[in-house]
C-alpha cells in the first residue's frame, strides 16, 4: 500500500526542492524507493512525496529533519524580519537591519540570550513538532505550521526582538548622553592640567592632581557628598565627579577586580583624547595596599613620579 506525503510552501520553494532532492536521492541508495512530484497552486508550491507503505517511516523522519533545519535557518530570518517591521514600524530600515543582527546573534548563541534555549534544543523542539504532526497526518503547509503549532517558538523570537530593540534603545540613549557630557566638558574651561584617578578593587575611587595630592576642592567635596546621598552607583558618581573638576588629562589607574569597566570606557569617550591608562607605577601599587586612605595618601605624596609613565592610551 502506497503512502503520499505533501508538504507546501509559499516561501522558499527552491530551498525545499534542493533538499528534498538530496534526502530522496540519500533514501533512494538506502533501499527506499521514492516519488516525487511539485504542483503549484497560487502562490504556493506543493511537494508530494509517494513510498511504500515499509518506507514511510523514513520518508517523514527525512521531511522532518529538513523541515527543522528550513525553519531554523531561513524561516528564522523572515520571522524576525516580519515580526520587528510588525512591531515596530516607526525604526528606520538601517535601524531594523541593525537590531536583526543583534537578533540573530542572540539566536545563533553569540549574543547575551539570558534564558533562551540553546539553538540545538530550540532546533530539536522544531524537529519533534514536525515528527509528531507528520506521524498523524500527511499534509503540511509550512506557514500554517509555524503560526499555529510553533507558538512558543515564536513567543520566544518576539522576546528576542524585544529584547534587541531594547539594547539599542538603550545603546542610542548612552550615546546621546555621552555626546552631551562631551559636549559639556569641551565647553569648560579645565580646573586642573593632570588629574589621576585611582579606582579600586571595592569601587571606590580618589582623585590626585599632578602633585600626587588628594583633591580637596570644597565645591567638589559638597557636590560628591550631596550625590553620594542620593544614593548614586560608584561609576556616576565618578563620572559627575570628574566633569566637576574638568582636568585637561586624566590618568586612569585601575586597580586588578576594580570591576570599573564600564565606568573606564565611559570615561575615555567623555573625555575622549584626554584619557592615559597607567599600566602600572608607584601610585597603583600604593593604592593597592591595604594601610588606610589617609596613610596611603601621605606615603604618595613622598614618592612622586612622573605622572605620565607607564601610560598607554
Amino acid at each position: 500500500m502506497a503512502t503520499c506525503i505533501t508538504v507546501g510552501s509559499a516561501q522558499y520553494a527552491e530551498d525545499l526542492r534542493h533538499r528534498l532532492g538530496l534526502e530522496l536521492s540519500s533514501l533512494r541508495r538506502g533501499g527506499c524507493p521514492v516519488a516525487l512530484e511539485e504542483s503549484r497552486c497560487g502562490d504556493y508550491t506543493f511537494f508530494s512525496l509517494s513510498t511504500e507503505e515499509q518506507g514511510a517511516g523514513q520518508v517523514r523522519r527525512g521531511l522532518a529533519r529538513i523541515l527543522a533545519d528550513l525553519i531554523a535557518r531561513n524561516w528564522q530570518v523572515c520571522l524576525l524580519e516580519r515580526t520587528i517591521r510588525q512591531n515596530y514600524r516607526y525604526l528606520d530600515s538601517d535601524e531594523r537591519s541593525l537590531i536583526l543582527g543583534q537578533a540573530r546573534r542572540v539566536l545563533e548563541g553569540s549574543g547575551d540570550g539570558g534564558e533562551l534555549l540553546s539553538e540545538a534544543l530550540r532546533r530539536g523542539r522544531i524537529l519533534q513538532a514536525l515528527q509528531d504532526y507528520l506521524e498523524g497526518n500527511g499534509d503540511l503547509l509550512v506557514e500554517g505550521f509555524v503560526t499555529f503549532r510553533l507558538r512558543d517558538y515564536l513567543e520566544e523570537l518576539e522576546e528576542v526582538v524585544d529584547q534587541a530593540v531594547d539594547d539599542f534603545l538603550m545603546d542610542r540613549e548612552q550615546a546621546e548622553f555621552i555626546r552631551l557630557l562631551r559636549h559639556f566638558v569641551d565647553a569648560q574651561a579645565p580646573r586642573l592640567d593632570l588629574l589621576h584617578v585611582i579606582i579600586r578593587p571595592e569601587g571606590s575611587f580618589q582623585l590626585m592632581d599632578a602633585c600626587q595630592n588628594a583633591i580637596s576642592d570644597e565645591y567638589l567635596e559638597e557636590f560628591v557628598s550631596e550625590v553620594a546621598a542620593k544614593d548614586v552607583n560608584a561609576e556616576d558618581l565618578l563620572i559627575s565627579a570628574l566633569i566637576t573638576v574638568a582636568p585637561q588629562r586624566l590618568v586612569v589607574h585601575q586597580q586588578p577586580g576594580s570591576g570599573a569597566g564600564e565606568g573606564v570606557d565611559t570615561i575615555r569617550r567623555v573625555f575622549a583624547g584626554r584619557v592615559r591608562m597607567c599600566r602600572g607605577c608607584s601610585i597603583c601599587r600604593l593604592s593597592g595596599e591595604t594601610a588606610p586612605a589617609d596613610a596611603e595618601v601621605k606615603e604618595v605624596k613622598t614618592k612622586k613620579a612622573d605622572p605620565t609613565a607607564g601610560l598607554i592610551d
